[in-house]
């Protein structure tokens, strides 16, 4: 058997769907009802996506590991549409921020009234260096 048949004969047990086909519609399915086939593929296709969902949720330390940006809030950085990756913040990315600041008072008042915040690229990212607040008392 040539290599590249070796190979792609293994990496059949990496799709999960392999074992739907050998192990859970024989079970389900004796009769090979076509519409019950793609019932079972759609049921197994968001198990397993939440499974997949869950486990880089658990590897990266958040909920919520990927999120499209759905509103054009966070342009030019990010546009809609775009998927982003999210990790549980470091010890080092958190600083500890003390205000006096009143939410009643900031009410309806654009960011840069109060506020100021500055950008760097690092590792070809933009990312959020520094955020300072203004007391406006």
């Amino acid at each position: 058997m040539p290599m590249l048949e070796k190979i792609k004969e293994k990496l059949k047990w990496l799709d999960p769907f392999t074992y739907v086909d050998r192990y859970i519609l024989p079970r389900i399915n004796p009769g090979k009802n076509q519409y019950i086939d793609w019932v079972a593929y759609i049921v197994f296709a968001f198990v397993f996506a939440w499974i997949l969902y869950t486990g880089i949720g658990l590897l990266l330390g958040t909920a919520a590991p990927i999120v499209v940006v759905v509103s054009p809030s966070m342009e030019p950085v990010y546009t809609r549409g775009d998927a982003i990756i999210l990790t549980a913040p470091t010890p080092n990315a958190v600083h500890a921020l003390q205000t006096t600041l009143d939410r009643d008072s900031l009410e309806g008042m654009p960011f840069s009234e109060f506020g100021d915040i500055s950008f760097e690229r690092k590792e070809g990212r933009l990312t959020a260096a520094s955020i300072s607040f203004e007391n406006g008392d």
